[in-house]
């Protein structure tokens, strides 16, 4: 996600509002996102947080965008690895424990946020749209089993 921008569109759960998290508030988060799991849903258009195909071991803010990094599943999730060569796949966020700062306005501002994971999903069906989704090997032969990604 990016950080002091308005999302293209709106995330799941805002009731059809854009969102906009400002950066100390996306700062303020980022230590709740590690541990978190990934998710997708099968074709790749949104969430589903019973499908848990990987964890987060890394976040931070770098030019206005939250990064993170963690590792997939692959070898119990190829399809992943697969998707990830071949769609345009970006990444979107789970919260939870949200303050908003005026729920009447079109866009709402976040105050407050708890990270609880992040979705790999179609980069289109993203909140924001410029979000992308890399994978790569570990060079650690122990961890074939997973994909890096970040």
């Amino acid at each position: 996600m990016l950080v002091d921008c308005v999302s293209d569109s709106a995330p799941y759960g805002a009731e059809g509002h854009r969102v906009m998290i400002p950066r100390h508030v996306a700062e303020a988060a980022l230590p709740s996102m590690i541990g978190m799991a990934v998710c997708y849903q099968r074709g790749w258009a949104g969430h589903d947080p019973r499908s848990k195909i990987g964890i987060i071991t890394h976040s931070a803010i770098m030019r206005g965008r939250v990064h993170v990094e963690g590792y997939i599943y692959a070898w119990d999730f190829p399809e992943v690895e697969q998707a990830a060569g071949e769609l345009d796949l970006g990444m979107s966020f789970d919260i939870y424990d949200v303050d908003i700062e005026d729920t009447r306005r079109e866009v709402w501002t976040l105050e407050r946020l708890t990270f609880t994971g992040a979705a790999i999903l179609l980069r289109k069906d993203a909140a924001f749209t410029t979000t992308w989704f890399l994978t790569s090997r570990p060079e650690s032969p122990a961890a074939s089993i997973l994909q890096r990604f970040r």
